[in-house]
């Protein structure tokens, strides 16, 4: 079996490091690779190569890589239609309850919780140190980065990102394609395509442009 890392930016390397961890104790690859569809290289840990380069009838997983929302959606769905099976990368630090669900190509990064009850979509990244609280949702495509806390009931939308250090009450609701700022508070709800920042968060703009990283 093969893992292929689409994305070999920093986020995939952090991928990586998460499947060699898993590949200690379990070992369920036997070999990596970084997918790059605009550089086919060997100058990186990992050979490199394109996504179409990979043979229909190989037996492998693929795992996207990369911290942009939109991003995570296209390169996931370019996978999906090339009927490639997606890994799920649980770091071994983490706790993820039985009665949870994680959608398939999730990534849990290291001492993450993710709570009883709560549905984790698919293609969703949830980084470092974060706490996903009880019966909590959180919508495909989303990224959830570091050190962030989520109380119970929370309902995040799809493809959106949650900054880190953000802190959002329970039973609130953060609208798809939304941008929580880094060190935000969410108090109310979010409606979709907005940007918030701060204690209390407030609205800044609308998300037009559906990009985080400029």
């Amino acid at each position: 079996m093969k893992l292929y890392i689409y994305g070999r930016g920093g986020t995939g390397r952090e991928v990586l490091d998460i499947a060699l961890r898993i590949n200690a104790r379990e070992f369920r690859w036997n070999d990596f690779y970084f997918i790059d569809d605009t550089e086919n290289s060997s100058d990186s840990e990992l050979t490199v190569v394109a996504l179409d380069d990979i043979p229909a009838n190989e037996l492998c997983e693929v795992i996207v890589a990369v911290g942009e929302p939109e991003v995570r959606k296209a390169l996931y769905n370019r996978v999906k239609s090339k009927n490639l099976k997606f890994a799920t990368l649980i770091d071994q630090s983490s706790i993820v309850y039985p009665s949870c669900k994680l959608g398939n190509g999730c990534i849990i990064y290291p001492n993450t919780v993710v709570s009883c009850s709560s549905d984790v979509s698919e293609n969703v990244m949830v980084q470092f140190n974060t706490i996903i609280g009880h019966d909590i949702v959180v919508g495909p495509h989303t990224v959830v980065s570091s050190c962030v806390t989520l109380g119970g009931g929370v309902a995040i939308g799809e493809l959106t990102f949650v900054g880190m250090g953000s802190l959002i009450k329970e039973r609130v609701t953060v609208g798809a394609q939304s941008i929580v700022g880094l060190g935000s508070v969410v108090y109310k709800d979010i409606p979709d395509g907005m940007i918030v920042v701060g204690n209390a968060a407030r609205v800044v703009r609308r998300n037009e442009d559906k990009k985080v990283f400029k």
